[in-house]
């Protein structure tokens, strides 16, 4: 899959506070109201309307548990957009059997805003699937290029590394894929 109009790589401006895992990367330079694909076949884990709990204001979300590419079953959010109409609203898995396609819209980047955020395996439920998830939460800008074809695949397996001093701030940390409690890194 090439990578969708949407997914600006080369336009994050935020990552969610890598070093507690979480959140994910917000992507900012689009237009508002340009589309936004499912990178991944998958069913729908959790769709509608959050509210910041200080009362700020709430924007559309769509969770779906994919398959992405070294890493296996995940839990993959899009956030920041107005809901395609025709996804219903739900939570914690329980969304009425809907799935989607890998290409197929799913909303569109917010009017307010001009940027969203993506994840994986967030902290946190309800709007964004069932918890816990199926795996750790990471920075999803390696996974996102391996899903679109923007990364090469590795030549060696990821095993997992303890992150306990690790600060997850270079780029070498981020294409290695900072997680909450562990860095996948490369073997040597």
């Amino acid at each position: 899959m090439n990578a969708p109009q949407w997914l600006k790589l080369d336009h994050i401006t935020q990552r969610r506070n890598l070093a507690t895992g979480d959140g994910g990367i917000v992507l900012c330079g689009n237009t508002p109201g340009t589309p936004v694909t499912a990178l991944a076949d998958g069913k729908i884990i959790g769709a509608g309307t959050f509210f910041h709990p200080d009362g700020g204001p709430g924007y559309g979300v769509v969770a779906v548990q994919c398959l992405i590419p070294d890493l296996g079953l995940s839990d993959l959010y899009y956030m920041h957009i107005d809901l395609e109409p025709g996804i219903k609203a739900c939570k914690n898995g329980r969304c009425y059997g809907q799935t989607v396609k890998a290409g197929q819209i799913i909303g569109t980047i917010n009017h307010d805003l001009g940027c969203m955020e993506v994840g994986i395996n967030p902290p946190f439920y309800g709007l964004f699937g069932p918890f816990p998830h199926p795996g750790p939460w990471v920075d999803p800008e390696y996974f996102l290029r391996r899903l679109t074809g923007q990364a090469p695949r590795p030549t060696t397996p990821y095993t997992p590394q303890d992150i306990s001093t690790a600060t997850c701030n270079t780029r070498a940390d981020r294409y290695s894929a900072c997680s909450y409690r562990r860095k996948y890194a490369l073997q040597s």
